[in-house]
Order: C-alpha cells, then sequence, then structure tokens
C-alpha cells in the first residue's frame, strides 16, 4: 500500500490560505442590514453572514453545514450576493415543498431574489434533462442543497454536473450539506475542487488522493503509515494528529465553512401531511371536545379517555364495544 508522498500537490495545499474560524458578529449585522428588506424583522446567524461572505469572497463555497444553522436562507440569498442573473437552485424533491413555503416565509423579511430556478436532483438525473444544466439561458450560479446527494462520481446526475463544471470552470458552486461525508474524502474531493477550483484542500490528482483516502479515511483494514501528510500535524506522526491536522487544514481554508458543533451524518427531513378532514370527522371532534361524548353518545368521564378516542379520531375513526358489555363486566374492568 503506498505511502503518501511530499508531493507539489502538497506543498500547494499547505500552502492555501488560512483564516480563522471565528465568526465575526459585525459582519452579520453588516450583511443584515443590506439583505433585509425594509421592514424585515429577521437577523442573519454568524454562520450564515459568514457563508455569504466566503462565498462572495471565493466566488463559490464549500459548506458542511449542519442540520438547523439555516441553510435554506444561505442558499436564497448567495445568488443575490454573487450578482447571478441565472442562478439555479438544485435540491432533493422531498424538499421543493417545504423550500417554496420557505421562500414565501423568508421573503416578507429578505430581498430573495425571483430568478432562481429550481430543479431536483431526481429531475436533473433524467435521460430527457441531460442538457438542463446547459440550456438558455446558460446556468451562472449552481446551488446545491444536500448536496451529498451529487457524493457519488458515477451516477447520473453527477457526471451531468462534471460535465458542466468540465466546460464551464469559472461557474461559481455552492455546496451545501449536514452529511458531505459519508465514508471518505473521496466523497467530496470533487464537490470541493467545484467550488473553490485551484484553491481545493485535497489533491486533483487521483492516485494521489487514493493515498491520502488510505490514511485519513474511517476503515478498519491495515493503513500505511502517513508518510508525507504529517506536515499537517507539525511532524507528529500520531494517526490522531495527522486527522486533526488534515481537519484543520480543511476547515480554515477559504470558502469553506464549516459547522463546529458535534452532529451526526444524517440530515434531518421533517416533511408536512396536508389533509381535509371530513366533515363527519370535524363533527365528532367537536361532540368529544365540548360534551365528552363518543358519535353515538357515549359518555366519558375522565381525560386519559378521551385523549385516546381523539388520536382515533385524527385517523377517521373510532373504536366502540359490539355488542357493549353490561356495566357489572365494564365497572369491574375499568377498575
Amino acid at each position: 500500500m503506498p505511502i503518501p508522498q511530499d508531493t507539489p500537490e502538497l506543498r500547494r495545499i499547505l500552502a492555501l490560505p488560512r483564516r480563522p474560524q471565528e465568526h465575526d458578529p459585525e459582519l452579520a449585522r453588516t450583511l443584515t442590514l443590506n439583505l433585509r428588506r425594509p421592514g424585515g424583522t429577521q437577523t442573519l446567524r454568524a454562520i450564515q453572514a459568514f457563508a455569504l461572505f466566503q462565498a462572495w469572497l471565493m466566488r463559490g463555497l464549500f459548506g458542511p453545514i449542519g442540520v438547523g444553522e439555516g441553510k435554506t436562507l444561505i442558499t436564497l440569498l448567495v445568488a443575490l450576493v454573487l450578482g447571478a442573473k441565472a442562478p439555479i437552485l438544485v435540491l432533493p424533491a422531498n424538499l421543493a415543498e417545504k423550500t417554496r413555503r420557505d421562500i414565501q416565509t423568508l421573503n416578507l423579511h429578505w430581498k430573495i431574489p425571483n430568478h432562481i430556478r429550481m430543479y431536483s436532483y431526481e429531475a436533473l438525473g433524467r435521460m430527457q434533462h441531460v442538457d438542463l444544466l446547459r440550456r438558455y439561458p446558460l446556468t451562472d450560479c449552481v446551488i446545491a442543497d444536500e448536496c451529498h446527494k451529487l457524493r457519488n462520481p458515477k451516477a447520473a446526475v453527477s457526471r451531468r454536473f462534471k460535465r458542466f463544471f468540465d466546460e464551464h470552470p469559472d461557474v461559481p458552486f455552492i455546496g451545501l450539506s449536514g452529511s458531505i461525508c459519508k465514508r471518505s474524502i473521496r466523497d467530496y474531493e470533487h464537490l470541493a475542487r467545484w467550488a473553490l477550483k485551484k484553491n481545493s484542500p485535497l489533491p486533483h490528482n487521483w492516485g494521489e488522493l487514493e493515498d491520502w483516502s488510505d490514511v485519513l479515511d474511517e476503515h478498519t483494514r491495515d493503513r500505511p503509515q502517513p508518510g508525507a501528510l504529517v506536515l499537517f500535524s507539525e511532524n507528529v506522526a500520531d494517526l490522531a494528529a495527522v486527522r486533526r491536522g488534515y481537519q484543520r487544514r480543511l476547515v480554515e481554508t477559504p470558502g469553506v465553512v464549516a459547522s463546529v458543533s458535534n452532529r451526526i451524518g444524517a440530515s434531518l427531513l421533517i416533511r408536512a401531511v396536508r389533509y381535509s378532514q371530513q366533515k363527519s370527522v370535524a363533527e365528532a371532534f367537536t361532540k368529544l371536545r365540548h360534551d365528552w361524548e363518543l358519535p353515538d353518545g357515549t359518555s366519558l368521564v375522565d381525560a386519559m379517555t378521551i385523549w385516546r378516542h381523539a388520536r382515533e379520531l385524527a385517523l377517521g375513526f373510532w373504536m366502540r364495544w359490539d355488542p357493549r358489555p353490561p356495566d357489572k363486566w365494564l365497572l369491574p374492568r375499568a377498575a
């Protein structure tokens, strides 16, 4: 198993600028004033402002940002920050409805551009949409929410993204996800390269990336020695120190904005289930709440029984004895 060598790519990555991870509260206040609508009351979080600033500064963003940090607002404002004329927002199909609702709410507070085209990864992966990214008007900013959907470079949708960025390498790529890395640094090397171009903190050479992967990934097989990667840990050969050093190199790279809180490697998806309540169910609920009675007139005497029947009615049915047992049996049972 090859040992990582001291190569020009490693020296390029070590020489990349570093920036502090701290988020400036003044930046959040300044961007809030510039991006908020008159009368808006919401305020940018520090990590949201920092991500928008880094996207503007580097013309791209690689964002392993965790659940609940406000990624949706970043995806909706970054096109405005970059001055994009034909931005495209790509997201999972099951997030499309939620995002449209979020746009309606957030647009009351923020200057959300109204020219963002929205597509799903599933649609872009279909043969009939093979040229969707390249259609007129030419996409001048690609925003990928939950970009771990592009983790597999062999998937059809990933190949279409690769073809687009091979042909248009200067188009900004904004990739955000709470679970960018699942098993290997190879999961996100192409995402970091699309976002940061020549400033990506990962080797562009596939063979060298494989050597790094053998050392840095979490796995149980035999590992090679860290080799030249000890330069990430100031020549401390301990594997844990080398991995921490690489992590610092990654998150301190301009254009990379990462959450620092502990989190699991998964996204949180909350779906709203909307349904029309039948008139008979609504009437049954009214009778239950106001009169403490079931639809057949049976009286209820305690809150726990009401709660139990309310859970049934919420699903469109209610249970009753058929036939109803005599009280001399029911009362001892209840007791």
